[in-house]
C-alpha cells in the first residue's frame, strides 16, 4: 500500500513538472532546479525499493548497530528538506555526515577478510555469503543516503535563489 501511494506521489510529482514545462517560458522558474529535484526523487524511491526487497528476502541476515544511524540521519535530511519547502528553515537540523563512513569501514574490514580467504584458496566461506548480503545492501543505503544529502543541497540552492529574486 506505501508502494503504490509513493509512486502515485512520484507520478504527481512528474506530471507537475511536465505541466511546467508547457508553460510559456516567462512563467518558468528555476526549471534545472526542479529537474534535478524531479530526478533524485526517482532514483531515491528505486534504491528505496531495492533494499526493500533486499531486506526482505529471508536470506539476508545483514544487521548493524550504525543502521539505525544511517536511518536516522537520512529521515534528518528528508525533515530537513520538508522544513526548507514549508518555510521554516528555522527547523533544520544538521545530519550527522559520518555515520555512513562506520559502515563502510566494517564493509572494509569484510572485504579484506574475503581477499585472505581468497588467497588461501577458500572459497565457499561464511564470509563470502556474509559480504554478498551485506555489499548489496549497503550499496543500497550508500546511494540513498548521499542522494537524500543531495536532495536536501538542491531545494537549499532552490530556496536560496527564489529568496534572491524576491529581493
Amino acid at each position: 500500500m506505501a508502494r503504490r501511494e509513493l509512486l502515485i506521489a512520484l507520478a504527481n510529482l512528474s506530471d507537475a513538472f511536465t505541466r511546467m514545462l508547457s508553460e510559456p517560458k516567462r512563467y518558468q522558474q528555476d526549471v534545472q532546479h526542479i529537474l534535478r529535484f524531479v530526478s533524485i526523487n526517482h532514483t531515491i524511491i528505486a534504491h528505496l525499493a531495492s533494499l526493500s526487497y533486499l531486506l526482505q528476502k529471508e536470506s539476508n541476515s545483514f544487521r548493524s548497530e550504525h543502521l539505525e544511524q544511517v536511518i536516522e540521519t537520512v529521515k534528518t535530511y528528508f525533515e530537513n528538506a520538508i522544513a526548507i519547502l514549508s518555510g521554516q528553515a528555522d527547523l533544520v537540523k544538521q545530519a550527522d555526515s559520518t555515520v555512513m563512513s562506520k559502515l563502510n569501514q566494517q564493509m572494509q574490514v569484510l572485504l579484506e577478510v574475503r581477499k585472505l580467504e581468497i588467497v588461501e584458496g577458500k572459497l565457499e566461506t561464511s564470509t563470502k555469503k556474509t559480504l554478498m548480503e551485506t555489499k548489496s545492501v549497503l550499496d543500497q543505503f550508500n546511494f540513498i543516503y548521499s542522494n537524500a544529502a543531495v536532495l536536501c543541497k538542491i531545494i537549499k540552492e532552490h530556496e536560496g535563489e527564489m529568496t534572491s529574486e524576491q529581493h
